[in-house]
């Protein structure tokens, strides 16, 4: 790690760092949106966008499609999204701090075998890709229309779902915010 990137964790280092790795903005986009929708305060910082700041927030969020960079931040808790190449994924799995969560996709048995020998101890979180079928979404509250079109921010409803679940959002909390999502989509 070097001085720039250690500081990227020191930064943060009173706030749960939370690593969102996607090449996709309208993933980091939901969470935010939910986050808000639920009156839940959060700094962020989009690729390539100045930092947002939330006076009083406990979270901060990086979203990023650079595993290297997502392990700099030294992350309490992360999501991997099929949008990035889970080959690398040591550069962000050996800095995922002791105690800390990874949610990842369960389609990558390589990366599942692999995640056993981690150096430091987190918990894993495997998650299904969503299967949206006439652009609905079944959920335990029922169908929910999808309006948005992004296959990768379909594929991955579970896998944040499962990222805000540890951020305070409970299963109806999401699935409210992500209707007033469609609507405002």
């Amino acid at each position: 790690m070097t001085k720039d990137s250690h500081s990227l964790a020191l930064a943060f280092g009173d706030k749960t760092r939370v690593a969102l790795v996607s090449s996709h903005h309208a993933l980091a986009q939901l969470v935010i949106y939910v986050l808000e929708f639920n009156q839940k305060s959060i700094s962020y910082q989009f690729e390539g966008q100045a930092l947002v700041q939330s006076p009083g927030s406990d979270f901060v969020l990086i979203e990023t499609p650079d595993l290297s960079k997502a392990g700099d931040l030294e992350p309490n808790i992360a999501l991997l999204t099929t949008s990035v190449n889970l080959k690398q994924h040591q550069a962000l799995t050996s800095h995922i701090v002791n105690g800390g969560i990874l949610v990842y996709p369960a389609t990558n048995s390589e990366l599942d075998t692999e995640l056993k020998s981690a150096p430091s101890f987190f918990r894993k979180i495997p998650y299904e890709l969503a299967s949206i079928e006439s652009q609905q979404l079944n959920t335990p509250l029922g169908l929910i229309p999808l309006s948005f079109q992004d296959p990768s921010l379909s594929e991955n409803l579970e896998g944040i779902q499962h990222l805000l679940q540890h951020l305070g959002i409970m299963e109806d909390e999401f699935y409210e915010a992500l209707i007033a999502f469609n609507l405002q989509n």
